[in-house]
């Protein structure tokens, strides 16, 4: 790798680790799936939830700030507003059933979850349209660098996926029926809060 390329994927390397590893939704969402059906489940969502990291980053990094503009990021907040809410029931509801009872939910649907979070957050179009941008602005060798940053990032989320779901995979074989409930519950909690809380955002 040429040396002016280190820098760049240094630094979105780290980028991409100081959003992936902020508490939130789909980490939640990546614990509660893969204590219940195992560290596949887990993987899956955290690869769908890259789609959508790779967009808003790659928009991010372009200095695509219209995107933020003409309602889009409202638009995005209701649609993640529903999605929060429905998964913190679907968690309550998974609360009340036997533990790691066989799932008829294919890894598809949950790739599809891990975009949906991801693409409704309005957080992540915020933070790479900002912190992305000012990194592109910032980035030595201007826009030749951008795509080795957009490497670094995604780098990044793929890593954390990865660990992520190796952690609760670790985490599961002492985890036992009580304890598979209480973390739904929480998951639900947490999700219920985050749609709550991002309600009150767009009302206000």
């Amino acid at each position: 790798m040429s040396e002016p390329a280190v820098g760049p994927l240094a630094t979105g390397f780290v980028l991409g680790l100081a959003f992936c590893a902020a508490p939130g939704a789909v980490t939640a969402e990546a614990i509660r799936r893969g204590a219940a059906r195992g560290w596949p489940a887990a993987l899956a969502l955290g690869a769908g939830s890259l789609l959508g990291d790779a967009l808003w980053a790659a928009a991010g990094l372009a200095g695509a700030a219209s995107l933020a503009r003409g309602g889009l990021a409202r638009a995005l907040g209701a649609a993640g507003v529903g999605l929060l809410l429905y998964l913190a029931w679907q968690a309550l509801q998974e609360a009340r059933r036997q533990p790691r009872s066989p799932s008829r939910v294919r890894a598809g649907a949950d790739v599809l979850a891990g975009a949906a979070l991801s693409l409704t957050n309005p957080l992540a179009v915020g933070f790479w349209l900002t912190a992305g941008g000012a990194v592109a602005a910032q980035a030595p060798g201007g826009s030749a660098a951008l795509p080795w940053v957009f490497a670094g990032v995604m780098a990044a989320a793929g890593v954390w996926c990865v660990a992520l779901s190796a952690a609760v995979s670790w985490a599961r074989r002492w985890m036992t029926g009580p304890a598979l409930r209480v973390l739904s519950v929480l998951s639900a909690l947490l999700l219920l809060g985050a749609g709550v809380r991002l309600a009150l955002g767009l009302l206000g």
